[in-house]
């Protein structure tokens, strides 16, 4: 048949069926003419014609096949009576319906979460050529800070590699944002190399982004702001550009607003090109951390671009072997910003897969029993002469239509299963939009409804259409073969296999939290509020030394430390369990050149170590006498002391590092280690110098309090704004938050491991209580009849008992196999205990025991009270 004709016939169903019905009928008269021409009657005539012409059914069915129209019409047809076939069953569809609907709502929900972070689309030109470029020192991008206009050297070392096109720098931080008189604000600010924006490959939305010669110092002055700022600051106005901001006190004129969906480096809402000049203003404290990204010349391989920067690194180690952290290491863009959510996004992709999985398992059981109960259905119209390919259309279109219709309450589930989700939202989420379920995310539900209507129709649709008529009309309706039934347990089976891996993830993250709740922080979460202040400004500029620091600090903590509730407050320069990047100095002890240790440096205020819980081991803290016309003194960590003197009685020592002692303080006290970056984290070594003998333009203050810390919030503002209204608080957390935030990823995972073991667990719960509740019923008059020869009803209890508590032994032996293999791939994330915990492992298999025994008693107990009067009448 030509592909037109097919077309035409898409549009003329109705004269299609006509004309297959008339040719059809004029067959059966040409065979009937000629057999009444042959002597016989005209009954005897249309019986042999109809018997030589075959089935009729089967030949239209055939013609459908090969004619488009038809075929439609054929499968539409079969989608009617699918329909009507599932609300005549209503538990089974109701049942099937919620449990693909959980299943597939549990995969959308996590989808809709990659795909707004692992999936999203970069808002850069070719984003696969961009890549970031860490251990950049050897290769001959590194920066020489001697240089106050380093970009032009930059440039030039960049030009020279033949595998990108263009490189940049850029450091990223906080800094006091202001305009006219609104106020001061604190935003996310970042310092660039001008070729910034052409490395990533963004323009600017209105005006212009960098040129070369902003990075002259001198002409550096300007800024490109986001659309975000754009709009809240300056209404959306073109005449926001030529106009003058302050950025920590200094003045710069905007010349560009970025688009909407230009978000690099995260929440950043202003760039500059100030990265490589002598002013360090936008720095706290003029430390830094950069970054450098390259853009990948075109035509060129990543494998190409690598061993080329290898290659210059070697080079410039004289050919020598390089250690691991020498090594130029080039990654996608896409990884480096999704680096720290990936594996979790993984491992939780991997966890609703095994859901999903079991879920077919389980509507498939149920749709092999009701295969079994409709077996003289199929073999009636088997016997009719329907093909095995339409039993089998007729059983996957029954199938997908329960996916589907599961895959819509499954929308709404994801919508739940979302804000469940975002209660332990892990830190590292907080960069990326909040995720929604747009199109993209209903296009991969609608397609995994139909692969899980597949995967789950396909068994029952090849058994209904292999049974053998005769035997299949003979047997009656309950007479289910043996393979059948050995198919459902193995399905179970399987189920509680997939559960079992499941559950004993969830309770390896769950032992995980337990263990590091109990690890020894060195210092207190409990009933503490802390929040940063970064002085900027005429009074606060740092040349040689300014009162005004010290100043502000003293005042701040006297109001601070009178507001009511408040036990204690203190300041620090960098707390612990906050986001900063961490400088470390060598440390000479006594000013000599052995025994040299690193330290991270502190600068802090008396009574700190009070307020944070640290313990004072030996010495004294600083007082009002510790300024800088006084001799200087610091205060050392316990490991750091038994490093630099050890067996020694390390007060009255002198050390000496450069910038921060140089002038060889002598120690005054010793306190105990903490964990600078939580409880997974080693103890750093550390030491304290007080801000009156060391200027500091930022710091973090401390409030201990007797009542909850939050409450002290809106005090804490008042008082900050009374003193200098220009500089504002940002990063208030109570300690307990900073805690929560050190280990939401390690939460996050364990309460959606755990969340979806519990599903998994119910799915299958369901599924062995279906299958041993099907067989009891099967095997009614059976058990009717032995109980009538004198069987104990103990007896008939116990043998459905270990029916079930074989199908969950097997799954549970095939689940911790499982289990000892797949669970090495969240070893990363465990803490205090092995991926093959032995305690957890029992657990999992007791649990699991008590879940198959409750499954199995209802309808055992059912089984044992069969009245054999009405068993032996049933059939």
């Amino acid at each position: 048949m030509s592909l037109m004709r097919r077309i035409q016939n898409l549009v003329r169903r109705d004269a299609v069926e006509s004309e297959i019905n008339a040719e059809i009928l004029a067959h059966l008269e040409l065979r009937i003419e000629d057999n009444v021409t042959r002597g016989m009657t005209l009954a005897e005539a249309r019986r042999d014609a109809m018997l030589r012409f075959g089935n009729t059914t089967l030949i239209k069915e055939g013609t459908h096949r090969s004619d488009a129209a038809l075929t439609i019409e054929s499968v539409w047809a079969d989608a009617r009576y699918a329909v009507r076939k599932l609300r005549n069953s209503p538990t089974y569809s109701i049942t099937a319906v919620l449990t693909i609907g959980l299943a597939i709502g549990a995969n959308t929900a996590v989808f809709t979460l990659v795909h707004a972070t692992l999936l999203r689309q970069l808002p850069f030109d070719e984003p696969a050529r961009v890549f970031d470029l860490d251990n950049f020192y050897r290769d001959g991008l590194a920066p020489d800070m001697s240089s106050k206009n380093y970009e032009s050297a930059f440039n030039a070392q960049a030009a020279s590699f033949k595998t990108i096109e263009a490189a940049s720098m850029y450091s990223s931080g906080g800094v006091n944002f202001s305009y006219e008189s609104n106020g001061s604000q604190r935003l996310q600010a970042s310092e660039t190399s001008a070729r910034f924006f052409d490395v990533l490959g963004v323009k600017s939305w209105l005006g212009r982004a960098f040129q070369a010669s902003d990075d002259v110092p001198g002409n550096d002055a300007v800024a490109v702001i986001s659309d975000r700022l754009w709009h809240s600051t300056f209404h959306g106005e073109t005449s926001a550009l030529g106009k003058t901001i302050t950025l920590n006190g200094q003045t710069f004129k905007v010349i560009g607003v970025m688009p909407k969906t230009m978000d690099f480096p995260s929440n950043t809402d202003v760039w500059t090109p100030t990265i490589f000049d002598e002013n360090t203003f936008l720095r706290e404290g003029g430390a830094y951390m950069t970054w450098v990204i390259v853009r990948m010349r075109d035509g060129v391989t990543p494998e190409q671009m690598r061993a080329e920067f290898t290659a210059r690194a070697q080079n410039r180690n004289g050919n020598q072997k390089m250690a691991e952290d020498q090594i130029p290491v080039l990654s996608p863009i896409a990884g480096k910003l999704t680096k720290s959510i990936r594996s979790s996004l993984l491992l939780l992709s991997g966890a609703v897969t095994l859901v999903l999985l079991i879920a077919c398992a389980n509507i498939a059981g149920l749709t092999l029993v009701r295969t079994a109960q409709r077996r003289a259905e199929f073999a009636l119209r088997a016997a009719l002469g329907a093909a095995r390919g339409r039993l089998v259309r007729q059983q996957l279109i029954e199938s997908v239509t329960l996916a589907l219709a599961g895959a819509a309450i499954g929308i709404l589930f994801a919508k739940l299963a979302l804000q469940l989700l975002y209660v332990f939202k892990p830190a590292a989420l907080e960069n990326f939009p909040r995720p929604a379920i747009d199109t993209g995310v209903l296009i991969f539900t609608g397609l995994i409804a139909a692969l899980t209507g597949l995967a789950f129709g396909m068994i029952p649709a090849w058994q209904a259409s292999h049974e053998d008529p005769a035997t299949a009309l003979k047997a009656g309706v309950w007479r289910v073969s043996k393979s059948g039934a050995r198919l459902r347990k193995i399905l179970v089976a399987g189920e509680i296999a997939t559960a079992f891996v499941l559950l004993i993830g969830a309770g390896l993250m769950m032992r995980t939290i337990v263990n590091l709740n109990r690890v020894p922080l060195g210092y207190e979460t409990r009933n503490v509020l802390s929040f940063s202040i970064s002085l900027h400004g005429a009074p606060y500029a740092v040349e040689k030394t300014t009162p005004a620091l010290a100043q502000f600090y003293t005042n701040a903590l006297g109001r601070l430390g009178q507001l009511p509730g408040v036990k204690s407050a203190a300041a620090v320069s960098t707390l612990p369990l906050d986001t900063r990047a961490d400088m470390e100095f060598p440390v000479q002890p006594d000013g000599t050149k052995t025994g040299q240790q690193t330290a991270a440096p502190r600068i802090i205020s008396s009574g700190y170590f009070r307020t944070i819980g640290t313990p004072l081991i030996e010495g004294r803290d600083f007082n009002e006498r510790d300024t800088k016309t006084s001799n200087a003194v610091v205060i050392v960590t316990r490991d750091l002391a038994e490093k630099l003197w050890p067996n020694q009685n390390p007060l009255g020592h002198t050390i000496h590092c450069a910038f921060f002692c140089e002038q060889n303080p002598t120690v005054i006290g010793v306190v105990g280690e903490s964990r600078r970056f939580g409880p997974r984290s080693e103890a750093l070594a550390q030491f304290y110098v007080p801000y009156t003998q060391r200027d500091w333009t930022y710091m973090t203050f401390v409030l201990s309090s007797e009542e909850r810390a939050s409450i002290l919030a809106p005090l804490v503002r008042s008082v900050v704004a009374a003193i200098d209204p220009s500089q504002p608080i940002y990063d208030m957390k109570t300690m307990k938050e900073r805690l929560d935030d050190n280990q939401s990823l390690v939460r996050f995972e364990m309460f959606a491991l755990g969340f979806f073991a519990m599903l998994a667990g119910c799915l299958a719960f369901v599924g062995l209580y279906g299958v041993i509740a099907y067989t009891v019923t099967q095997r009614t008059h059976e058990i009717g009849l032995r109980i009538a020869l004198g069987a104990q009803r103990r007896r008939i209890l116990l043998a459905v008992l270990r029916e079930g508590e074989v199908m969950a032994v097997s799954g549970a032996a095939i689940g911790l196999i499982a289990s000892l293999v797949l669970t090495k791939l969240i070893t990363a994330t465990l803490y205090g205990v092995t991926a093959h915990d032995r305690g957890t492992l029992a657990l999992a298999v007791l649990l699991f025991l008590g879940i198959a025994f409750l499954a199995s008693f209802i309808p055992a107990r059912r089984a044992a009270s069969v009245d054999p009067m009405v068993a032996l009448r049933a059939e």
